[in-house]
């Protein structure tokens, strides 16, 4: 039987534990670098949409505004639109075209009116 040089033992030891050095400072970088990566990303992407945050503070300053429209009959609404003439269309859409009116007092208003197979707004009986 051979014996083992006790020198040799304590080398192959060493390279052992370098290697597991090496392997903990390796991950150790990386796991720094994925997290600044990530940070980075975080910051840039708020830059990018400053409104993001501040959408539930503006959404809860509009529900305490209580926004009073008017309600118009049809007779108004036909007087001011030129019972809804071509001529007064501002827009059309999937729900229905926008008429451009003008009350009696002179005042502007647009009044949207629903196409037959619309789901917005009351149905009818």
């Amino acid at each position: 039987m051979s014996k083992k040089d006790p020198d040799e033992d304590n080398k192959l030891k060493c390279r052992s534990n370098i290697r597991k050095l090496w392997i903990m400072v390796s991950c150790s970088i990386l796991f720094v670098g994925i997290l600044i990566l990530c940070g980075s990303f975080i910051v840039c992407r708020r830059r990018m949409y400053p409104l993001h945050g501040n959408l539930r503070s503006n959404s809860e300053e509009h529900e305490e505004e209580e926004l009073e429209l008017p309600l118009f009959d049809r007779a108004t609404l036909n007087f001011a639109t030129n019972r809804f003439s071509t001529d007064n269309i501002l827009g059309t859409g999937g729900f229905g075209s926008v008429y451009k009116g003008i009350l009696e007092c002179g005042k502007e208003i647009a009044v949207k009116r629903l196409s037959e197979n619309s789901r917005q707004g009351l149905k009818r009986v």
